[in-house]
């Protein structure tokens, strides 16, 4: 099993129907903590997928789309104010 890469993926998009687009994407496969900001804990595979799709989904001329990968303690060591919680980095399922 791959061990899972943890990224945070920001975009910058002009059209509402590829924003949607995208933003429906990356809502499937993390969590948005900011309106146009998403964490994602993947498999390297999934991650390659993702960013496939993502980026066939923009306009190269107008839009931008930013992947930062981050360590296993960066994520843990964030420090929000305000409203902002920090992604819990282990997800849990209730059943």
């Amino acid at each position: 099993m791959a061990v899972a890469v943890r990224v945070v993926i920001a975009y910058d998009v002009s059209m509402d129907r590829r924003r949607a687009r995208l933003s429906a994407l990356l809502a499937s496969w993390g969590d948005r903590v900011q309106k146009s900001v998403f964490e994602c804990s993947l498999e390297p595979s999934e991650l390659f997928d993702v960013l496939a799709r993502a980026s066939s989904m923009i306009d190269a001329d107008t839009d931008s789309l930013r992947v930062y990968r981050q360590c296993v303690d960066c994520g843990r060591e964030a420090t929000t104010f305000g409203q902002a919680t920090v992604v819990s980095p282990d997800p849990y399922w209730v059943v």
